[in-house]
């Protein structure tokens, strides 16, 4: 047989390959709808126009170039085995090739990385089982029906070609989609603008007596008022967000990894949104998924995170199938080598967003920043020159989660944990950049002038300050202060500095009484910030234990209170205490046994604002649902790829 043959040959049978990849696929998103209620898939469709187009476009690319490359390999080899084997007609060649490409196409796309799960998950077994009947099903219709199964094999080829165009396409020129509308706001109210920085401790900018210029947030303090002990409601993304939302506590909204935002509680962009407001939010934080209702009462949102978007929005994993582990594979390949290009998307969106404020107002935007969150990639000019010649080199920003969760924070010593710090320094002057360029946009297009700013931190980052790294695993002061800057013009005095405990919590009551809104303030936890300063104030910052947590060894369940006193942290697990004094800024020295009665009052003060906090939560949010377990599933995935589990 000559080379052409060969060639043609293998052609066919990879074709074939591609028509078994996308008969899988849509088997696959069958059976998630069905078995698992359309939970993932209603939920990445349900992310507005374009999340919902890049979805398509990624499952359309990724299951069928996977089995592609796998049926190309098996196509080439049964054709070079059966051409050797003279008694063989040509009819049974074929078929040889057609069984062996199914087989092994449905085996690369629906095995799990781990055969051990065949044997232990009845839904594995199920699934595999009909993912082989599938690829059973076309190689008969292909014996039966040879002409139809090659014009719809053809077809499928061709829906791959589109489709790999257009994942180039959409990877290259159109991430940042965001669907603004048109319509015109009928309230006469000013634009709000929440921009919150994901990770942002509130001791590293310049502004906030740091020592990394911040000229532009330096800009933002000097027209509106600077808190310099603002705190968290909790240590990582999801509950504090839910808290700026709607003013009240972690132990009152309930939301976290794996418990939706309740719609029983009235959250800031929905009432807003009734009062005739536009509401548009820009996420990039992979945690944010549509199920977690973080997206409830915008008229236009989009999530550009980009552990996710290498993929273009398909369900990804590093377990599970094989076609979820190597799509994952792929995308941190995609990720890694355009590392700089895809952390620039936000910003130039957010940039953007700002740009469609108008003068008349009318608009709320919510902002949500992926910087000075990990991966550390900050442009290379704001590196200084020795920090990627240190032992982990160029991976040292890139690598450094997943390098931590499997050998330790204290792995990290010397030149890299240096050269970690800086490059997070670096993430932070580049903030204050965009930051810059989203005033300027206001100011340019006139909106200025009629736009309240509030720039935020969801929670601080931990640089060993206390032997570790990250933040989600501790309640120290580094990671839950955070950063608070108030810009309203005729509402608060420019060049204002205010040292009273405030919360992030406070936002949500601080627009509703500046907008004269009426609001039900029993829930909250928040207080409003034209209120005078209470010098007698006590701010919680806790996380609750979540339980799929607590299943893989886990457990969080820790609060941290400050107050006049100074500031105590409780693991409710362990039951261990940490006080520290009011001077003792850093915590760096537990100072329990030397003053007890402080210890005992701010025990005292946690156990009242926990009764306090499930009676309310009985009352304003008593069915909270949680996450089915194909939900928590996938968000177990998202946390894992931002760094918080192993």
């Amino acid at each position: 047989m000559n080379f052409r043959t060969i060639l043609a040959k293998t052609w066919r049978l990879t074709l074939f390959g591609v028509l078994v990849s996308y008969a899988y696929t849509a088997y696959y998103f069958l059976a998630q709808l069905i078995l698992g209620g359309g939970n993932i898939v209603w939920g990445l469709l349900g992310g507005g126009f374009h999340q919902t187009l890049l979805f398509i476009v990624g499952a359309l690319f990724y299951f069928p170039v996977i089995g592609a490359a796998a049926s190309l390999v098996v196509a080439l080899v049964a054709t070079l085995v059966t051409e050797n084997i003279r008694p063989l007609s040509d009819t049974w060649r074929e078929r040889i090739g057609l069984i062996s490409v199914a087989a092994v196409t449905v085996g690369v796309l629906g095995l799990p990385v781990g055969l051990e799960a065949l044997f232990t998950h009845l839904r594995t077994v199920l699934g595999f089982t009909m993912g082989l009947a599938v690829g059973a099903a076309l190689v008969l219709a292909a014996i039966k029906w040879p002409r139809l199964e090659r014009r719809v094999r053809s077809a499928a080829g061709w829906l791959l070609g589109a489709a790999t165009l257009l994942f180039v396409v959409f990877y290259v020129f159109a991430l940042g989609g965001f669907t603004y509308g048109e319509e015109n706001a009928a309230s006469p109210g000013p634009n709000i603008l929440v921009i919150l920085s994901d990770a942002h401790r509130a001791d590293v900018a310049a502004t906030f007596g740091g020592d990394v210029p911040t000229p532009n947030l330096d800009r933002l303090a000097a027209e509106g008022v600077r808190f310099d002990r603002c705190y968290s409601t909790s240590n990582w993304t999801i509950p504090s967000v839910a808290s700026i939302y709607t003013g009240t506590s972690h132990a009152v909204h309930g939301v976290d990894g794996f418990r939706p935002l309740p719609n029983a509680l009235p959250n800031l962009q929905g009432i807003l949104s009734q009062k005739g407001y536009r509401c548009w939010a820009m996420f990039c934080n992979t945690a944010i998924l549509p199920y977690t209702n973080l997206y409830a009462g915008f008229d236009d949102y989009v999530n550009y995170d980009i552990f996710r978007t290498p993929l273009l929005g398909i369900v990804s994993s590093s377990t599970g199938p094989f076609y979820a582990w190597i799509s994952f594979n792929l995308g941190q390949l995609i990720l890694r080598c355009d590392m700089q290009q895809t952390k620039v998307v936000t910003p130039e969106l957010a940039v953007e967003l700002s740009s469609r404020l108008t003068a008349a107002g009318g608009t709320y935007a919510y902002v949500h920043l992926f910087d000075p969150h990990a991966p550390y990639v900050p442009p290379e000019r704001l590196v200084p020159d020795w920090v990627y010649d240190v032992p982990m080199g160029k991976n040292l920003g890139l690598d450094l989660a997943g390098y931590i969760i499997a050998y330790g924070p204290e792995a990290v010593q010397g030149d890299d944990r240096r050269g970690v710090i800086e490059l997070y320094r670096g993430e932070v002057r580049y903030e204050d950049e965009v930051i810059g360029r989203m005033l300027d946009a206001l100011e340019e297009s006139g909106a200025l002038a009629n736009t309240a700013i509030f720039f935020v931190a969801d929670h601080g980052e931990e640089l060993w300050d206390h032997d570790g790294w990250g933040h989600g695993l501790t309640m120290y002061e580094e990671v839950v202060r955070v950063p608070l800057i108030v810009r309203w013009p005729g509402v608060f005095p420019g060049g204002t500095v205010r040292g009273d405990r405030v919360s992030i919590a406070d936002i949500f009551p601080t627009v509703m009484d500046v907008l004269g809104v009426g609001y039900d303030s029993k829930p909250l936890v928040g207080r409003s910030l034209l209120l005078p300063p209470d010098p007698e104030r006590a701010v919680f910052s806790e996380r609750r234990n979540e339980q799929n947590l607590v299943r893989i060894g886990r457990p969080f369940n820790q609060i941290t209170v400050h107050a006049p006193e100074g500031s105590l942290i409780l693991d409710r697990d362990t039951g261990d205490v940490s006080y520290f004094t009011p001077w003792d800024e850093t915590q760096q020295r537990e100072a329990g046994a030397q003053f007890p009665e402080n210890r005992d009052l701010l025990l005292k003060r946690i156990e009242e604002y926990d009764a306090e906090q499930a009676e309310l939560r009985d009352k304003y949010n008593p069915g909270a649902r949680g996450l089915s377990p194909e939900e928590q599933a996938a968000q177990l995935e998202n946390l894992r790829a931002v760094g918080y589990l192993q």
